[in-house]
């Protein structure tokens, strides 16, 4: 599938429950992938789109100060044209590269994710995984493409903040 992106947020705890840290995160970013989530066809950057997510996380105080595994649930919108049926791309005005339609969905994923503290502003994200689904608003471009589809993620970055709790 070969999917790349880059992704960027900011996240803020503001509130401790014993061994929890709730707190805000707001994430955005865009991706590439060479397989379509609605056919079999493929090529390079044959998906592409954009998102922007906002949820709560809550990290967990572990015995090893260093480590700090978190959890969260977040909801937006993804603009993208993973759900496109590229077989029924026509070339336009002679062009023999095929137009691109993007639809608007509402995104929502769960992740689950470790970081590392490395120095006291900066931490390694070890990890993140996510899983969850986009669901087309309105009608789409008109080509009947998929109206739901599966979105998971595997990340990995680093990590720049305050210092703080």
């Amino acid at each position: 599938m070969n999917p790349t992106g880059l992704s960027g947020g900011v996240f803020y705890d503001f509130k401790s429950y014993g061994r929890i840290r709730l707190g805000v995160d707001v994430r955005g970013g865009n991706f590439h992938a060479n397989k379509s989530a609605a056919t079999s066809a493929g090529g390079s950057s044959i998906t592409s789109g954009n998102y922007f997510l906002a949820g709560v996380r809550g990290t967990i105080r572990t015995p090893i100060s260093w480590l700090k595994p978190y959890a969260q649930v977040s909801a937006g919108y993804s603009h993208n044209d993973a759900t496109e049926p590229i077989n029924a791309f026509s070339p336009v005005n002679g062009s023999s590269t095929p137009p691109r339609y993007y639809d608007g969905f509402v995104q929502y994923e769960g992740f689950i994710g470790a970081d590392i503290k490395v120095l006291p502003m900066i931490d390694l994200r070890a990890i993140e995984l996510g899983i969850g689904n986009m669901n087309r608003l309105g009608t789409g471009s008109g080509l009947g493409g998929t109206a739901s589809v599966g979105v998971r993620s595997i990340g990995a970055g680093v990590v720049f903040h305050l210092p703080g709790k």
